[in-house]
């Protein structure tokens, strides 16, 4: 009777999930999501671009779900370049092939792109490859027959020069037409050995007065800045006292070169005169900068006092000479208030046998700095117990460097015209053995020393339309903002915009 009842359950149970026979749909299985796919690169995987040359290159990718695409930089050379958000790629410096930054230096520079969806990405390995082509610096010769060229500044407002030669004689030249006229020759100069004219710059109101200095050795030994003016009789005198005197006591190493700065400042930069120890006693004057300021009340003394120590130099006379605002310096040259910063002044110093110096000296954070000289030579230590803290060159020029050599440097100028090999490029010289280089300027930075290898030579770049090129030992931009270059066989050449 149990057993009955127990299958005559079971039945019922059966029969009620069969609900007579009819039964429910069963749910449907979801539509699994489709695949992400990833952005799809269309753009080649390598191209080519003419030194000096801006790159063209267009980054193209699609997405197959039409998502919003972003895209990325990045490899062994991505610091050269820059990724526009629309996927434009340019180099942050145009090329040089004779002085490749990618990292192994063989003008080939390798990135990655990376095109994102937000989910997937792809990559593209490209190579862009720097083609050499010829480097030609067109230059006019404007004038010849000078003899022995030692100082070249420009004379404003417009683009003419004002040319030293050692032995005391200062010209006016026309910077367009070539025409030159001598304007004086320098009296009481001594002309032994490296001594002579050393520098020469227009006063804040050479326009107006068309006053200047001059910076030469004068008989006594001492470096002399002497201030001349026309005398009104179509002639020029030179101010009695000199402006400003530092004593030297050997005869190389002089420096002298000299230039205006921010607020109508003069710039004196003085060799250590064969005394490398003076560099770095602040009490002398020798292997400093020194800065002089137009003496607002020139006859509140005895005697008239037209310039005097510049207000913000550091020292005070008890814990330096007041004219000093740098030191540790051997023989600086080419001195130039440039462009790469407000105040910044730009100058070379020749080392005594190991490196050469391009420096940069920072109005704004380097006063009462020090350069290194004679504990320093470039990033050589040359002698222990140098000073902390040393300013250090952001070009250094090892006289023996691979496959390139230097034997000396004058300091240059920064080139601002349309030749595009040369454009924004700082142009120096080897007075002695000849070379001639270029660097673009926005690698001139403080802490960052070039070498010669990554410097561009251009000797052989230069292509003048009359004669050959000698040795340069001067460069200068005129007000006009034209460079010139002298030579050694008392040429000037202009370069063409």
């Amino acid at each position: 009777m149990f057993r009955r009842f127990l299958f005559a359950s079971a039945s019922l149970v059966l029969l009620a999930g069969c609900s007579g026979g009819g039964g429910s749909t069963p749910a449907p299985t979801p539509t699994p999501a489709p695949t992400n796919q990833p952005p799809r690169i269309t753009s080649a995987a390598s191209v080519s671009v003419l030194e000096n040359e801006a790159l063209s290159y267009q980054l193209t990718a699609s997405d197959p779900e039409g998502s919003a695409l972003t895209q990325s930089l990045g490899g062994e050379d991505a610091a050269r370049f820059l990724l526009s958000g629309s996927g434009q790629l340019t180099f942050r410096e145009l090329p040089d092939f004779e002085a490749p930054l990618d990292s192994n230096r063989d003008n080939i520079y390798n990135i990655r792109l990376t095109v994102s969806d937000g989910t997937s990405s792809t990559n593209l390995d490209l190579a862009v490859t720097v083609v050499d082509q010829a480097d030609t610096i067109q230059l006019t010769r404007v004038a010849s027959g000078f003899s022995d060229i030692t100082a070249v500044s420009p004379a404003p407002p417009f683009g003419d020069l004002l040319i030293g030669q050692k032995a005391g004689q200062v010209y006016h030249l026309n910077g367009g037409n070539g025409a030159k006229s001598l304007l004086f020759t320098v009296d009481e100069i001594a002309t032994d050995g490296e001594r002579g004219l050393r520098g020469i710059a227009a006063a804040g109101d050479y326009v107006s007065q068309g006053q200047f200095f001059v910076s030469y050795i004068h008989r006594s030994g001492q470096l002399w800045v002497r201030r001349y003016q026309p005398d009104g009789l179509g002639g020029y005198v030179g101010w009695s006292t000199p402006t400003v005197a530092v004593p030297l006591e050997g005869s190389r190493n002089l420096g002298g070169s000299i230039t205006y700065g921010e607020m109508s400042y003069l710039y004196v930069f003085v060799g250590d005169g064969e005394r490398a120890s003076n560099a770095q006693d602040l009490h002398n004057r020798s292997g400093k900068i020194l800065r002089l300021a137009k003496n607002p009340d020139p006859y509140a003394g005895v005697t008239p006092v037209y310039f005097i120590a510049a207000p913000g130099n550091p020292y005070n006379g008890s814990n330096g000479d007041p004219y000093v605002i740098a030191s540790g310096l051997r023989n600086p040259s080419g001195a130039f208030l440039s462009d790469l910063a407000d105040g910044s002044m730009v100058f070379a110093d020749q080392g005594s046998g190991t490196s050469d110096e391009i420096n940069i000296l920072r109005i704004t954070q380097d006063i009462a700095g020090n350069f290194g000289w004679p504990y320093l030579e470039g990033s050589t230590v040359i002698a222990s117990g140098g000073p902390s803290g040393s300013i250090g060159p952001v070009a250094e020029l090892q006289r023996a460097a691979s496959g390139r050599s230097i034997q000396g440097i004058v300091g240059g100028s920064i080139y601002t015209g349309t030749q595009a090999s040369l454009r924004d490029h700082y142009l120096f010289a080897d007075p002695v053995g000849g070379g001639v280089w270029s660097v673009p300027k926005s690698r001139l930075v403080v802490g960052e020393s070039l070498k010669l290898d990554r410097i561009q030579h251009r000797a052989a770049d230069l292509k003048p339309d009359v004669g050959t090129v000698g040795r340069i030992v001067a460069i200068t931009r005129s007000a006009s903002g034209v460079l010139f270059l002298a030579d050694s066989a008392g040429q000037v050449f202009r370069i063409e915009p």
